[in-house]
């Protein structure tokens, strides 16, 4: 478990050429395994191969812009580099100014729902108490933060000298300082984000470690780092929270409303056949419902496309800052190696721990290792290739993993070659008081499967 291995593209064996399902022509996949088809086919699994008709149309339509969008995307990043994440200032104006309108749409949402319940307790009119408070509730169940499900181990320099060495190197080659606090967590956490008091924290979920390499894992910690300075900024903050707020107002009242549909209609079919009033009640709840948040639903999705070339250069920025410091190779092989860690982490979590078990042992990511060492190369090179497929869509503000691999890919030449890796990822996590990271990987292994607070 200890052995590190080279570099290795996402598509080690090289998947065979395949029948394009929509229309019949080969097609041969690129070097990093992933397929492309010009009619707009994005290889096996894909959506459109089971849409019919009206919904084949859409979805259709869907992907050629998607499409479009993607290849001027990675056009723009071949001839331009670091200057293809630079904004118009226009366009920044532009949606700043609709940012602020969406921010004002959102109080003035709230503001109606306190209005109704105000004026109806006035005027004893509990109808209009009743629906108003109905809102509020959804809207604050929408927006309220969702906690962690498990809490994690503090990184500090005394107790994790080599995660913190390793951190500061990634901080000088990407030019931004490490965050005031990173934090081990159990799960597949990879992120950064800003705390209301106390500045960046980063999160490293020891769960995304299994198959990456030291140098893999700088790679991901640069592209986080780099998000503290493309994509974390006070403009995409902004500007990001507004399309989050109004998204989670909207669409947390539509699935409450459902939901709640779903529910007196289950509970209807148990007790009686013909349904009840509760039933055509809620039914016309939803109707209404849908009816009432149609311009604010428009809103978002112009907000969302509008928005979407900021989020989508913000992620390439970080990507090629990632890049910039590590090598295409380093980032190919540690995206790639997260996403399978990922994959494998939810699927076969059950297993893992039965295995786990089955050895007396208390350290899940060490089976989690065990696991892919026992895998043949060829089957884990597949695993990458399937773990990096993805769809385009323009329901999806950032770039697929497909067309950031692509642009990883499309550096290579252009920028020294990635450092060899040294060690496996894990050995960043031993403690000063230790010799391994068993230590710390049993810690974590208790935290994730210490009971979930309600």
């Amino acid at each position: 478990m200890d052995q590190v291995s080279g570099p290795s593209s996402v598509g080690m064996q090289g998947p065979q050429p395949k029948r394009c399902p929509l229309c019949g022509v080969t097609v041969i996949p690129d070097p990093l395994g992933l397929y492309e088809c010009a009619c707009g086919w994005g290889g096996p699994g894909d959506p459109l191969e089971h849409d019919r008709g009206l919904a084949r149309l859409f979805a259709r339509t869907d992907r050629d812009l998607a499409n479009g969008q993607a290849q001027r995307d990675l056009s723009r990043l071949a001839a331009r580099g670091d200057s293809a994440s630079s904004l118009n200032p226009f366009y920044v104006m532009l949606l700043l100014l609709v940012a602020t309108v969406v921010y004002v749409v959102v109080a003035g949402i709230v503001g109606g729902c306190v209005w109704l319940v105000v004026v109806g307790i006035r005027d004893h009119a509990w109808l209009m108490v009743f629906v108003g408070a109905v809102f509020l509730v959804l809207i604050v169940n929408a927006l309220w933060p969702h906690r962690r499900s498990h809490q994690g181990v503090r990184v500090t320099r005394e107790r994790f000298p080599s995660l913190m060495t390793a951190l500061d190197e990634v901080g000088q080659r990407v030019g931004t300082p490490v965050p005031t606090r990173v934090v081990l967590v159990p799960d597949d956490d990879f992120d950064i984000g800003r705390r209301l008091f106390g500045g960046d924290v980063l999160h490293i979920g020891a769960a995304n470690l299994a198959l990456l390499s030291d140098v893999g894992m700088k790679s991901m910690l640069a592209h986080e780092l780099a998000h503290a300075d493309h994509g974390d900024t006070l403009f995409h903050r902004f500007t990001g929270q507004a399309e989050y707020l109004l998204h989670e107002i909207v669409y947390g009242i539509l699935e409450g409303v459902i939901g709640q549909a779903q529910g007196v209609r289950r509970s209807s079919q148990i007790y009686r056949r013909g349904g009840t009033r509760g039933t055509g009640a809620t039914f016309l709840a939803v109707i209404l419902t849908w009816t009432l948040l149609l311009p604010f639903r428009l809103l978002w999705s112009l907000f969302h496309l509008l928005r979407m070339h900021a989020s989508r250069s913000a992620e390439f920025a970080a990507d090629r800052a990632a890049i910039r410091a590590y090598g295409p190779q380093a980032f190919i092989d540690g995206l790639s190696g997260v996403l399978v860690a990922q994959r494998t982490f939810y699927r076969n979590s059950g297993s893992l721990t039965s295995a786990m078990r089955s050895r007396s042992s208390d350290n899940f990511y060490a089976e989690m290792r065990r696991h892919f060492d026992e895998l043949p190369p060829n089957i884990t090179a597949q695993l990458r290739v399937d773990a990096a497929s993805d769809f385009r869509t323009l329901a999806n503000s950032h770039p697929i993993t497909p067309d950031r691999l692509r642009a990883a890919y499309q550096t290579f030449g252009t920028l020294p070659a990635s450092p060899a890796p040294s060690m496996p990822a894990y050995k960043l996590l031993i403690p000063s008081e230790s010799s391994d990271a068993n230590v710390t990987e049993t810690e974590l292994t208790a935290l994730l499967f210490a009971p979930k607070k309600k």
